[in-house]
C-alpha cells in the first residue's frame, strides 16, 4: 500500500513539474536578466532584436544576466536555461553571472563549428563597446547576428555564398540588418545579380573603388558564370563610398545609373540613417535592374535619364529664338557703342595699368580631363531580353586580379 501511494506521489509531482516546465517553456526570453540592471522598457526592445536576428540566422541568439545560479554554476544554470523546448538545437548564448563575476559562452548545435575562441573574442570585445548594460547586450546582438549571418548559418541562401550585407562598424541593430539583408537577398535572387552593401571604418589607407573591386573579387561574391553585381563599399570613418560593378552589373549599373542611385541614397547616408539608405538602395537597384531586362537601360530613350521625343527641341524654333536673339544683341550694343565716342584705342598695353601689377598667388586649373569610356557588351545566359543598340557608357577598368569593373566613388 505504501509503495502504490509512493508511486501515485511521484507520478503527481512529475505532473507538476512537466506543467511548470512548460509554463516556463512558453514564456522564457531570449534575453533574460534575474540581476536586475535592465528597465524593462530596455528587456523588452533587445527581445525584440534578438528573436529578429534568431529567426534571420537560424539559430538562437540568447543573453543572460544572472543575479544568482543557486549553486549550480554557470555552466548548469546557462545549459539548463538553453535546453527548454522552445529554444532550437543550435544555440549561441553568452551568461554573466554576476555572484561569480565570470561570464560564459555556451554553444550547441550547429553553431558550435562556427563560434571558436576567436569569435567569442570579438562578441565579447562588441560587448564591452556599449555605455551601459542594455547597449552591452544590444551590441552583443549584432556581432553574434554578423557572424552567423556572415557565415552563412542557416537557411539564408547557400553555404558557398558570402553575406549580402556586411557591418563591420556595427551601425545597423540586429532587426535593422536583419530588414536589410532580406531586402538585398529578394533582389539579388529576383534578378540573378548580386547586390551587396559593405561597411568599413576604413579602408586602410587604400583608394576605396580597388578596395571595393579587391573585396568583391576575393570573397566570391558575383551571381551566376558571369559573376554579376553591384556592390557599395561604404567607409565611415572618412564619409567616402565607392561602388563597384561586374558582369551584367557593368550594363545595368551604367554611369548614368550610377549616379541616379546615389542620388537615390545620399540623402540617408548624409543623415545616418542607413537602415532607409540600404533598403533604398535595393529598391533602386531592382528598379534599374528591371530596366536592364526589358531591354532599356538606365539613360537610353526608354530607360530613363534620356529623354522623351516631346522633350526634344524644334530646330526651326531652336532658328527662330537664337536669330531673334542676335537681332535684339545686336541692336543693343549699337546703341551703347553710339554713346561712348570719346572712347579711343590705346596704342600700349601700358595705358591700361595705374601702376605695376602684383601677384601674390599663382595656381594652375586644370580646366578639362579625359575619361577613356569603354562599351562593355552585355554578357547574356540565354534567359535575358534583347537590349537597345545604343546603351550608355560604363567606365570600366581592370582590378588587381585582373577582372573587368565598373564603378564610381565619391563622398556623402
Amino acid at each position: 500500500m505504501k509503495r502504490k501511494q509512493l508511486l501515485s506521489f511521484i507520478t503527481i509531482i512529475a505532473l507538476v513539474l512537466l506543467i511548470s516546465g512548460n509554463v516556463f517553456a512558453e514564456k522564457i526570453p531570449r534575453v533574460y536578466d534575474s540581476y536586475g540592471s535592465i528597465s524593462a522598457q530596455d528587456l523588452s526592445k533587445l527581445n525584440q532584436e534578438a528573436d529578429s536576428a534568431s529567426a534571420a540566422v537560424g539559430a538562437d541568439i540568447i543573453f543572460c544576466l544572472i543575479g544568482s545560479t543557486q549553486g549550480k554554476g554557470v555552466e548548469n544554470w546557462t545549459a539548463s536555461y538553453c535546453s527548454v523546448q522552445d529554444f532550437s538545437s543550435s544555440v549561441l548564448c553568452l551568461a554573466i553571472d554576476m555572484e561569480q563575476n565570470v561570464y560564459y559562452f555556451y554553444t550547441s548545435g550547429s553553431v558550435s563549428s562556427i563560434i571558436g575562441y576567436s569569435e567569442q573574442t570579438a562578441l565579447w570585445n562588441a560587448f564591452m563597446t556599449g555605455n551601459n548594460d542594455a547597449e552591452c547586450v544590444s551590441e552583443y546582438i549584432s556581432k553574434a547576428y554578423e557572424i552567423l549571418a556572415g557565415s552563412n548559418y542557416g537557411g539564408g541562401g547557400t553555404t558557398d555564398h558570402p553575406s549580402r550585407l556586411i557591418d563591420e562598424v556595427d551601425v545597423l541593430t540586429a532587426s535593422e540588418e536583419a530588414n536589410v539583408l532580406a531586402s538585398l537577398d529578394a533582389v539579388s535572387e529576383k534578378r540573378r545579380c548580386d547586390v551587396a552593401v559593405v561597411l568599413v571604418n576604413s579602408t586602410g589607407g587604400r583608394d576605396i573603388s580597388a578596395f571595393a573591386d579587391d573585396y568583391y573579387d576575393y570573397n566570391g561574391y558575383g551571381y551566376g558564370a558571369s559573376g554579376s553585381g553591384i556592390m557599395l563599399v561604404i567607409s565611415l570613418g572618412d564619409s567616402s563610398w565607392a561602388i563597384s560593378t561586374a558582369g551584367y552589373g557593368i550594363t545595368a549599373f551604367n554611369d548614368a545609373a550610377q549616379q541616379y542611385l546615389m542620388d537615390k541614397i545620399t540623402p540617408y547616408l548624409s543623415s545616418g540613417d542607413f537602415e532607409r539608405g540600404f533598403i533604398k538602395y535595393a529598391e533602386t537597384c531592382d528598379e534599374l535592374l528591371k530596366m536592364a531586362d526589358e531591354g532599356h537601360p538606365y539613360g537610353t530613350n526608354n530607360g530613363g535619364g534620356g529623354g522623351d521625343d516631346d522633350d526634344v527641341v524644334n530646330p526651326a524654333w531652336l532658328g527662330g529664338s537664337l536669330g531673334i536673339g542676335a537681332l535684339g544683341s545686336a541692336i543693343w550694343m549699337g546703341g551703347i557703342k553710339s554713346s561712348h565716342k570719346t572712347v579711343s584705342r590705346k596704342r600700349t598695353a601700358n595705358n591700361y595699368f595705374a601702376g605695376q601689377p602684383i601677384v601674390d598667388h599663382g595656381n594652375d586649373v586644370f580646366l578639362y580631363s579625359e575619361v577613356s569610356r569603354v562599351r562593355k557588351p552585355r554578357q547574356d545566359n540565354g534567359s535575358r531580353r534583347g537590349h537597345d543598340e545604343n546603351e550608355p557608357p560604363s567606365t570600366t577598368h581592370k582590378s588587381s586580379s585582373g577582372r573587368t569593373h565598373g564603378g564610381s566613388q565619391g563622398r556623402f
